[in-house]
């Protein structure tokens, strides 16, 4: 099933009908896409912050230096081609002293956080917080670019109501981001891409227009959808190499 803007929006204008959809169209991205093309920035955060913890690990000798072998018992077993002398000292050094196995640590590849980013526009939309998905880097599973992002715009507030805010973000959000957003009596929920397995709101669940919620956002997905898929679709390409 193919989706766009229009299909994706929810008690909007433009689907009760009152208004042109092409023209609706155009409205939202001229209302949106700065504030995606933000969004998208912030999910392109989880990449430096999985890039800085390798070389932190590095550091530590709790992962292997590139070129460098290293049994799982944190002994050196050969050194790889352009390897020094001074790399075999430091592994020797530090061998005996890994804070975790390396069989373990070194899955931090694989630590990468999905990149996902989102902003928070207050009723001028103007950005209040950002946030990016944060589950690995912090061990947290409640730490979704969603959830980052509400939680520093209440912050900021002093309000946990949202009722007159918009929620930005590159993927659509999963039942826990979206029920969080209801929760939080967000005024509107603005994605780029579809998750066809763990969307909720359209996609495979949709919460926001689930009869049993009081609070009902506006829900208006697709915008920018190309770009936010892209990033998805290179991280796990990326990923599988």
């Amino acid at each position: 099933m193919s989706h766009n803007i229009r299909t994706a929006v929810s008690g909007s204008d433009a689907e009760k009908g009152s208004v042109n959809a092409s023209a609706f169209e155009q409205g939202v991205n001229h209302r949106f896409v700065p504030a995606m093309r933000l969004a998208l920035r912030q999910a392109q955060m989880t990449q430096t912050v999985a890039a800085r913890q390798r070389q932190e690990a590095i550091a530590m000798g709790a992962i292997a230096r590139p070129g460098i072998a290293v049994s799982a018992g944190g002994y050196v077993s050969g050194l790889g081609s352009g390897s020094t002398t001074q790399d075999l000292h430091e592994l020797h050094q530090h061998g005996r002293n890994l804070v975790q196995p390396i069989n373990e640590m070194s899955a931090m590849t694989a630590l990468a956080d999905v990149p996902v980013g989102a902003v928070v526009l207050d009723r001028h939309d103007r950005v209040i917080a950002r946030g990016y998905n944060r589950r690995d880097a912090n061990g947290d599973i409640l730490a979704h670019a969603e959830i980052e992002a509400m939680r520093s715009a209440a912050a900021r507030t002093y309000n946990w109501n949202l009722q007159d805010c918009t929620l930005v973000v590159t993927l659509e959000p999963c039942p826990m981001c979206a029920g969080a957003a209801v929760m939080s009596h967000i005024g509107r929920i603005v994605f780029g891409a579809w998750d066809a397995k763990m969307g909720a709101c359209g996609s495979v669940w949709d919460i926001p227009r689930d009869p049993h919620v009081g609070s009902k956002p506006e829900v208006i997905g697709g915008v920018l959808e190309q770009e936010c898929s892209e990033l998805l679709t290179s991280f796990f390409r990326d990923r599988r190499k």
